[in-house]
């Protein structure tokens, strides 16, 4: 036990292992330990994530770069073992919490080192055997999880990554925002992961199309803007469509079109239901709606002409 808590402790004192050695000591280490008994590392699981993704190689950043040759095979081992572990636990739940918390410990460790760069974060989402066994765990969730995994991943994008991002914007600071653009990143992503492995059927549909519409007012509102029910104005974007206002402009639409497809298979199983109507709606304003609600079309219309009236686009043309 002191053995298994020593390497614990290494793993969020020691900021990157020296030698491959290490590395793989501790990639290794933890594995077994996990497979042993999970309740050791439960705790210290943000950690634990936070190491693995580190150990990860980064992806070319072109098609003429080779991938990195560094074996990285037992990091990947290590975090498909915990997402199987806790979907075979029914607490995906809780394994998302701590991929949240991973991006915390990781801040603070980056800060120590004078970095705020937190993109090796999202080499998580390069891994196959991961993805897998997240597609498996979304696959077979209960369906007394899917409101709580939903309404964790909204929060996550209205309450903590979005409002970070604005805050800097509305003080007009230029503050390193790589950090909360890789954690928007990659909390967008896995929220995209989570909607395309949902198994709509007859029992769950009603409530799966209900909260496609309650993330047109949150996480979709926060990315996109939000426009007001009460007035006839169509959305007006903002003039500055480049840096980080269009960073949440291309996280939402790609969000928004997951969003799409699982109302539409929702709307499938729901008796009494125009599917091609209530595709739709969903996408538009409707008179007498009782909360604020996206305009989606009219805000793709008014991108499209403000980009054609744009300098740039005058130049370019």
């Amino acid at each position: 036990l002191r053995y298994i808590t020593g390497n614990s402790e290494l793993s969020e004192e020691t900021a990157s292992p020296s030698t491959d050695q290490e590395i793989y000591a501790l990639e290794t280490s933890f594995r077994h330990i996990l497979l042993l008994n999970h309740r050791l590392l439960h705790e210290k699981l943000a950690n634990v994530i936070s190491f693995a993704c580190s150990c990860l190689p980064q992806p070319p950043s072109s098609q003429h770069q080779e991938a990195p040759q560094r074996k990285n095979s037992h990091a990947e081992e290590l975090l498909s073992s915990i997402v199987k572990t806790y979907r075979e636990l029914r607490q995906v739940g809780y394994f998302l919490s701590s991929t949240r918390g991973a991006f915390t410990a990781a801040a603070g460790h980056r800060a120590s080192q004078q970095s705020g760069d937190l993109t090796f974060m999202n080499n998580l989402l390069n891994c196959g055997n991961v993805l897998e066994s997240l597609s498996m765990a979304y696959q077979s969730c209960p369906s007394g999880q899917l409101h709580e995994i939903w309404g964790f991943f909204d929060r996550w994008i209205v309450d903590n990554v979005v409002q970070k991002i604005e805050g800097q914007l509305d003080s007009s600071e230029l503050a390193d925002t790589r950090g909360a653009n890789a954690e928007l990143s990659f909390a967008v992503q896995m929220f995209i992961i989570f909607i395309k492995n949902i198994r709509a059927n007859k029992q769950n549909s009603p409530e799966l199309r209900s909260l496609c519409e309650k993330s047109l007012t949150t996480s979709m509102s926060k990315l996109l803007g939000k426009t007001s029910v009460s007035s006839s104005t169509p959305i007006n974007i903002s003039a500055d469509s480049e840096g980080n206002h269009g960073i949440l402009m291309r996280y939402g639409f790609d969000l928004c079109g997951w969003l799409v497809d699982l109302h539409t298979r929702s709307c499938f199983w729901i008796e009494n239901i125009d599917v091609d109507g209530q595709g739709s709606s969903f996408l538009l304003t409707q008179k007498g709606d009782a909360a604020d609600k996206l305009n989606v079309l009219s805000y793709l219309r008014n991108a499209a002409e403000a980009a054609l009236s744009s300098e740039k686009f005058k130049t370019w043309k």
